[in-house]
């Protein structure tokens, strides 16, 4: 039956079983400590798969390259096998001689590298120098890259500087959308410097780690002599929990004319470095993520990110229940949806109580809001999951649903369904 159409067609079917979650970036709703390892969704693709090649000869043929389009690496031996597969050349369909120009690794669109030590320390804890060189020989094995994510987790040690090897290996992929850092590993300055120049495709940048000595962050009235740093086409930017320090602290050095998105864990406007960064960035951001806010005067919290960022229409943020300082009423005038996230931890036991004080909170924060100046309001969204937040909907959400209803406000669960 397959014969009846050319592998082409087949090829582009096969597409949309392999679907975009390759080159998408995160979920401006979701947890930014989630967004690099879920694996769900690429092993039910690769169960479809694999059911197709054993159904004709063609097909056995054509799914391989799909099989190796999102390659996940965890261990230095399994880099090393997988390596040996994506160097075989790739046997023409109508011709008997391999074409060496053409291995399963040109078809490899992403590549999740997460590389962590043994508790046994039979592993160098300084992967990145111990696997620096294979790393980048790996890399050039994949030439068509579009999506990279590291994570080396080597427990006690703070931060690895990027090898200069794999470096050079990430900048000769000209494809590039998305680069992300989430480990131990990160790029200093310099390194942002070639990835600009070389990377002009890139529009998703995940930073956690900045290493090297503080002499890499210049205090303010240094900037003027900082290295000038453009990455014209990154949109989303992306910044985990617990970096060395403020990632930010980077990027007020980096001209981002096409930001737009901004995932950050944690916002400390008593830093100057945050606070110019949102001076020089503010007016570009749609949307932002984050989980804490800190602010040491007026305005507080969420009121300090809106004098910032006058064309926000998203904003993501970890309420502070039974805070007086967030009782104010909200005001912004392009503001269109929020997300309120860790409003509770995800396991705990169920107690009536402490439910109901929860309840309480969020009816009062959702009172503040409902009661602001936020005229393009058009929906808010809870992000947490688990039993206690299943209880809290079935307990509360009518009642928060008819306030939301009143102002033409729609109320959604974490999956963006209404609740009524």
């Amino acid at each position: 039956m397959s014969h009846q159409f050319p592998a082409e067609i087949w090829e582009r079917v096969f597409q949309h079983i392999e679907g975009s979650a390759i080159v998408q970036p995160v979920d401006i709703y979701g947890d930014p400590r989630e967004t690099a390892w879920n694996d769900a969704q690429r092993r039910r693709q690769v169960f479809d798969f694999l059911a197709l090649s054993s159904t004709c000869k063609l097909f056995n043929q054509i799914v391989p390259k799909f099989l190796v389009s999102w390659l996940r690496v965890r261990e230095v031996s399994q880099l090393v096998r997988i390596r040996a597969v994506v160097s075989q050349p790739i046997r023409n369909r109508n011709d008997t001689e391999h074409n060496a120009d053409r291995r399963l690794g040109w078809w490899t669109r992403r590549l999740d590298l997460a590389l962590k030590a043994r508790s046994d320390a039979r592993v160098f804890t300084d992967i990145w120098t111990a696997y620096g060189g294979l790393v980048a020989q790996f890399l050039s094995l994949l030439p068509n890259l579009i999506v990279v994510v590291t994570s080396v987790d080597v427990g006690s040690y703070d931060c690895y500087l990027l090898p200069r090897e794999v470096l050079h290996a990430l900048c000769s992929l000209k494809a590039i959308q998305r680069l992300e850092f989430v480990g131990n590993e990160g790029p200093c300055l310099g390194d942002l410097l070639d990835i600009s120049k070389e990377l002009s495709n890139l529009e998703t940048l995940c930073v956690g780690r900045v290493p090297g000595p503080p002499l890499e962050r210049p205090e303010p009235e240094e900037h003027k002599d900082a290295p000038s740093v453009v990455i014209p086409k990154l949109t989303f930017l992306h910044i985990p929990p617990q970096p060395i320090y403020s990632s930010l602290d980077l990027f007020v050095m980096v001209s981002l004319p096409s930001l737009t998105h901004l995932s950050h864990f944690h916002l400390d406007f008593d830093s100057t470095f945050t606070v110019r960064f949102f001076r020089t960035n503010g007016h570009l951001l749609k949307s932002i993520s984050t989980h804490g806010i800190r602010t040491s005067g007026s305005p507080y919290a969420s009121a300090r990110v809106f004098t910032f960022c006058p064309n926000l229409l998203t904003f993501v943020f970890s309420p502070r229940m039974r805070d007086p300082r967030q009782a104010a009423a909200w005001s912004h005038p392009k503001l269109k949806s929020l997300g309120l996230r860790s409003i509770l931890p995800k396991t705990m036991p169920i107690d009536a109580q402490l439910t109901m004080n929860i309840a309480d909170s969020v009816t009062s924060l959702l009172g503040s809001i409902l009661g602001g100046d936020l005229p393009e309001l058009r929906s808010i969204r809870i992000c947490d999951i688990g039993v206690v937040t299943d209880r809290l909907f079935a307990s509360h959400s009518s009642l928060w649903a008819r306030k939301c209803a009143e102002r033409k406000v729609r109320l959604e669960d974490r999956y963006g369904k209404q609740l009524l």
